[in-house]
């Protein structure tokens, strides 16, 4: 693993790419808008990364212990030995010593919504003391509410995508207000970057915003869906999920809150979901035959 690698490879992830090209691109796009948006993206994955790794060597060090001790009941023949709970401390210790963790911060999985919610703080406050205890306040819970999901019963089926930047920054939007910076303190009110950060509704359209959601929902669809299906399908499902992006998209702005990437992370669980029925549907009539 390396760590410098996967914080800079976590800006591609934000568009669903690991290669360095679309980190890279990433990066100099911030850097036009504002030297600050690359340094707290930067420091937002590698908050989160950071986490990720504590977290993993916690479990493994709680996978050990559940295994020595239920090792030690079930030899000395204590009541309350409880083997389900041997067997969930040995799939963590096993999740760890494998290097499932250490190789998706290697990709950057484990930083880009770190990097998002950097951006984020910056927008909200401007550079200074705020903005960085947004970025590592919710970049920790960023990494906690990854590490948490799959114990919480989350599907394995929904990727979490950005949805924890969005949680995250949508709360801390509201507690941030005193704290809002001044405009164009940062990169001017109203221009590309901002409308796409923070889901301004001035000129979303010239800005590319109206886009932004639907791109990243046909990327992801087009490799979810399955190429063996047929190109209706293939082509057809994520132009119509793209499309209902810009409704929703209006519907979030009309409540009040700063849309983010939540018409992307909605969309795509709703597919993903529906998918996730239909083939449980399929595996069930074929048992019956």
């Amino acid at each position: 693993m390396n760590f410098l690698r996967g914080i800079v490879r976590a800006q591609g992830q934000i568009f669903l790419q690991a290669g360095w090209g679309p980190a890279v691109f990433a990066l100099a796009a911030m850097t036009v808008a504002s030297a600050w948006f690359a340094l707290a993206a930067l420091a937002g994955a590698a908050v989160q990364a950071g986490c990720a790794l504590a977290l993993a060597r916690w479990d493994d060090a709680r996978g050990l212990r559940r295994l020595r001790e239920g090792g030690t009941r079930a030899r000395s023949g204590i009541p309350g030995h409880d083997p389900e709970s041997s067997r969930v401390g040995a799939k963590a210790l096993a999740r760890s010593r494998a290097g499932v963790i250490p190789a998706e911060v290697d990709q950057g999985l484990h930083g880009f919504n770190g990097a998002l919610t950097g951006c984020a703080a910056v927008l909200s406050c401007g550079p200074g003391i705020p903005a960085a205890l947004w970025t590592l306040a919710g970049s920790a819970v960023c990494a906690l509410i990854v590490w948490g999901a799959p114990k919480l019963s989350w599907p394995e089926s929904l990727p979490l995508l950005t949805g924890p930047f969005c949680l995250v920054n949508s709360i801390a939007v509201a507690v941030a207000v005193p704290f809002e910076r001044a405009q164009g303190a940062v990169v001017p009110l109203g221009s590309p970057v901002h409308d796409v950060l923070a889901g301004a509704v001035r000129g979303p359209a010239a800005s590319g915003l109206m886009g932004y959601g639907a791109l990243l929902v046909t990327v992801a669809l087009g490799v979810a869906i399955p190429a063996r299906g047929s190109r209706i399908l293939r082509i057809g499902v994520p132009v119509l999920a793209a499309a209902l992006t810009v409704p929703l998209w209006w519907v979030i702005t009309a409540v009040g809150v700063a849309p983010y990437t939540w018409p992307f992370v909605l969309v795509t669980w709703t597919v993903l979901a529906l998918r996730s029925r239909q083939w449980r549907a399929g595996e069930a009539r074929h048992d019956e035959r």
